[in-house]
């Protein structure tokens, strides 16, 4: 017992530096990883995959979705969390960019791994919600009618508020 505790604790340490040698070989062949929280563009391969899988599963981009940032995110954190995922169960370091969850599960893996996997089934629900929010052409003409009106009722208060409340 006392080796295999020795072993998962060695394996812990090591962690980060099989992590930083993965995204190192990764960033070397020019695919950015989406490991750190650094901003992601719309130019990154991991945004320009998201939106061509989006309008392939449902005929619209990434822009046209209610949050697109959120979906992004999401993505990331699913990124990171099977990449763990697949460290603790055993599988090692590997790329899960095209991976499902049940590919990244090496099984087992305790508490850690269990929690893991808690977490990757509650972000894929919200995925694939804010995945069929879209935001509708004539959703937008109500949102632009809004603010129209809203600027010329400011402009009025603004300027002669007496012609709407009297005095």
């Amino acid at each position: 017992a006392d080796e295999s505790s020795a072993t998962a604790a060695l394996e812990r340490e090591r962690k980060p530096e099989f992590m930083e040698e993965a995204n190192d070989a990764l960033t070397a062949v020019g695919w950015s990883s989406p490991l750190d929280d650094d901003e992601l563009t719309s130019d990154d391969p991991f945004v320009r995959r998201i939106d061509e899988q989006i309008q392939a599963d449902f005929g619209v981009g990434l822009e046209e979705l209610l949050n697109p940032a959120k979906v992004v995110n999401l993505e990331r954190d699913l990124f990171n969390l099977r990449s763990e995922l697949a460290y603790v169960t055993g599988k090692g370091i590997i790329d899960v960019t095209d991976m499902t969850t049940e590919d990244c599960d090496g099984g087992g893996g305790g508490e850690e791994a269990d929690a893991i996997r808690k977490s990757i089934d509650k972000k894929e629900k919200s995925l694939l919600t804010e995945r069929r929010a879209v935001f509708r052409g004539w959703l937008k003409q109500v949102f632009l009618v809004q603010a129209a009106l809203s600027l010329v009722l400011s402009w009025v208060m603004v300027s002669n508020p007496a012609s709407l409340f009297g005095g």
